[in-house]
């Protein structure tokens, strides 16, 4: 169950973040001088999708891979720290 305090927080930032982001949609455009330059426009041609989607996929289950062996070995760790307590208790 969560305390009130977590859950006044949560609706604060919540809040925050729907007023900061009225502000921005009713604020003016900027002038008709300043240029802004979507990255989309400067990134074109640049990014290979199925390369970068091949290096994803491999950072993705080299992180799995890891995962998976930390949580092996943090398994051992705590069994072993148990088995320790178990013995001091007797």
């Amino acid at each position: 169950m969560v305390g009130w305090r977590t859950k006044f927080v949560f609706m604060l930032i919540i809040y925050s973040a729907g007023f900061a982001t009225a502000i921005y949609l009713t604020a003016a455009p900027p002038s008709e001088g300043w240029s802004i330059q979507s990255p989309k426009n400067r990134l074109t041609g640049t990014v290979d999708s199925r390369k970068l989607a091949s290096a994803m996929n491999t950072g993705i289950h080299k992180v799995a891979d890891l995962s998976k062996e930390l949580a092996i070995r943090a398994s051992a760790l705590i069994k072993e720290q148990i088995k320790e307590a178990q013995a001091r208790k007797k």
